[in-house]
């Protein structure tokens, strides 16, 4: 499940970035 949440974490900073 930790791996899961790092992952979603990584997606919404990339999602900023990209803002």
């Amino acid at each position: 499940m930790e791996e899961e949440k790092e992952g979603h974490e990584k997606e919404e900073e990339e999602e900023r970035e990209e803002e």
